[in-house]
């Protein structure tokens, strides 16, 4: 039975809870869309926009690159946002996905859309950090000639320097 208080919030703690971070998220989210309009508003802009030489062309290609990660940053963002919002229409906000456990107002209050506590958080980043470490250890000899597979040798059973 404690650990459900623990777990839940009551409805006036879920009710000042939903309030502030609505806002917070609103004023977020309308930030976030207004720079995603003004990203492809430059991106449209560039495209109907002549190009004279090779480096002009460069230049507008590599800004169009930095223009379209910045455009996807906000639309990740916007989605993220929307997703926490329904989160607090569910009343299923500030409750970490994974473990059920409440996340701490503070660390809300820099990621106003968390959806894991900081320990879940920590160990999702750390399976993700060994998914790619496995990913980038099997792959292909790079000598050209070897179909050999090249891992580490943690992966081989032995530790490293014995």
């Amino acid at each position: 039975m404690k650990n459900d208080k623990k777990r839940k919030f009551s409805r006036s703690e879920r009710a000042r809870l939903a309030a502030y971070f609505r806002g917070r998220l609103l004023e977020r989210r309308q930030k976030a869309a207004l720079r995603l309009s003004k990203e492809l508003a430059s991106l449209e802009e560039g495209a109907n926009g002549s190009s004279g030489d090779f480096a002009d062309m460069a230049s507008s290609s590599t800004d169009r690159e930095t223009l379209y990660g910045i455009g996807t940053v906000e639309s990740d963002a916007l989605s993220r946002i929307d997703y926490a919002l329904r989160r607090i229409d569910e009343g299923t906000y500030g409750l970490c996905e994974e473990c059920g456990e409440r996340i701490p107002k503070p660390r809300l209050r820099i990621v106003p859309f968390a959806t894991l506590c900081v320990s879940c958080q920590q160990r999702e980043e750390l399976e993700g950090a060994a998914r790619e470490t496995v990913a980038r250890a099997w792959r292909p000899a790079d000598d050209g000639e070897s179909e050999e597979i090249a891992a580490p040798s943690v992966l081989r059973g032995s530790r490293p320097g014995g």
